[in-house]
């Protein structure tokens, strides 16, 4: 079981930490090229990110099954902890950051409602992301390590 609890963990986090990586690197990018829009790029991306944030919460629960389990078996991963509280504390942030944010877009008309708010909220958004994407990486890692 612990076989199959250690894979299932990791193969999830990578799978979050993997797509957060790719759609922040290449879509978004490609997305703006395409639409020719910063604003319609970003109603997709309001879209995406509430599904990784939604993933991140599954990625905690299943993380800290593995810790818990790795500490009762005396593989006790002070890092591994503190990277899965920062995970911890930024989708927290994240979460409320973005419901914030989609309060002040105009989904109908699909327009930023409340400009002269939302870029520098969105501002904070980028950096609890940036910790959150630093933090999946060392969660990560320590996941990944061979522990036998």
């Amino acid at each position: 079981m612990s076989d199959i609890r250690r894979f299932t963990a990791t193969l999830l986090l990578a799978l979050w930490w993997g797509g957060f990586t790719f759609y922040a690197g290449r879509v978004v990018s490609i997305g703006h090229e395409v639409l020719r829009s910063t604003v319609r790029q970003g109603f997709i991306t309001e879209r995406v990110t509430t599904e990784l944030n939604r993933l991140a919460v599954a990625v905690l629960a299943v993380t800290a099954w593995e810790l818990v389990a790795r500490r009762r078996a005396g593989e006790a991963d002070r890092t591994a902890w503190v990277a899965w509280a920062g995970v911890l504390v930024a989708t927290a942030a994240l979460f409320a950051l973005h419901a914030q944010l989609a309060g002040m877009l105009d989904f109908a008309r699909r327009v930023v409602a409340d400009d002269d708010h939302f870029y520098a909220r969105h501002r904070l958004y980028l950096w609890a992301a940036a910790g959150q994407w630093l933090a999946g990486l060392i969660l990560l890692h320590q996941l990944a390590r061979d522990r036998r």
